[in-house]
């Protein structure tokens, strides 16, 4: 797994755009303290600014944590249960989003392929 942190790819991002992290957080609602901490990585966004700020720099949520190097989703491609780690559950969840699973399908394939 990369080791890659928010802050790290926030600095980058922000270098790529060539402005200031007053105006970043300006264009995102945030105070430039909190942009701060999160550049410094001594503040965690929530899920509603990490989907905000990944928006904002045209990217993927897991680009921006650092989860992948691809910037941006492949529409053609759903990835496969074997693309992603086996303990994070929200992968699990995004798997079965994408292939369509209801909530009560996915609880009875997990009964089916726990035996």
């Amino acid at each position: 797994m990369n080791s890659v942190t928010l802050g790290q790819r926030l600095r980058l991002l922000i270098k790529e755009k060539e402005m200031k992290q007053k105006e970043i957080g300006e264009a995102l609602g945030v105070k430039l303290s909190t942009l701060s901490g999160y550049i410094n990585d001594k503040r965690e966004p929530t899920l509603a600014s990490l989907k905000e700020m990944a928006g904002y720099f045209n990217v993927t949520v897991d680009f921006l944590i650092g989860y992948s190097e691809e910037r941006v989703y492949n529409h053609g491609h759903v990835p496969e249960e074997a693309d992603m780690p086996a303990e994070k559950p929200e992968n699990v969840r995004h798997l079965r989003k994408a292939r369509g699973v209801k909530a009560g399908a996915a609880a009875k394939e997990e009964a089916e392929c726990a035996g």
